[in-house]
């Protein structure tokens, strides 16, 4: 974006990723996420985009080893640095998620303001990529209710289901249920 002219950054709403490492596919053997290299990604992102902030920073996936508590806290220190202007997570279960928001607004922290779960209208029979969740069952909807109750976005992908939705004949019946 600084070797853009003429484009005004404050009209883009600027959303990226991180908190993974090299890991692109969610392994649960990954390197534990540190604080250090936390900040590394995200000035890495920056550096990338060629911003000095971004709208929205997301944890690409969850880590369950590390507790939620650190992850809220660590990311805090990114917002308040003015690196990102809120925060977000993809792929988080809805209890870590949740326990992320409750444990944010009751320390008087920036709580997380968006999810990027799996969601179709053709609910996924297990684990969509390693390390994923979905949304897309009958099932969540108290979830997704809790969500727009408070605010929270979602961003979805896979909407289209692989293309599922999109070419009928894409997959063999003998695939399906």
């Amino acid at each position: 974006l600084r070797d853009s002219p003429g484009v005004d950054r404050a009209s883009l709403n600027v959303i990226t990723k991180g908190g993974i490492g090299d890991d692109a596919f969610g392994d649960p053997d990954r390197p534990l996420l540190t604080r250090e290299s936390l900040f590394a990604e995200v000035e890495e992102s920056l550096e990338a985009l060629g911003t000095d902030y971004v709208d929205l920073w997301m944890y690409h996936r969850d880590d369950a080893r590390i507790p939620v508590e650190r992850f809220v806290d660590w990311v805090n220190v990114v917002v308040a640095s003015g690196k990102a202007k809120r925060w977000g997570v993809s792929n988080w279960n809805f209890d870590r998620f949740k326990a992320a928001h409750d444990y944010a607004k009751r320390k008087g922290l920036v709580p997380p303001s968006a999810n990027s779960p799996q969601y179709s209208l053709a609910a996924p029979d297990g684990e969509v990529w390693p390390s994923t969740y979905s949304i897309s069952a009958p099932e969540n909807g108290e979830e997704i209710d809790w969500y727009q109750d408070r605010g929270v976005e979602l961003l979805c992908w896979e909407v289209l289901a692989k293309g599922f939705m999109a070419k009928p004949d894409l997959y063999p019946r003998h695939e399906l249920d």
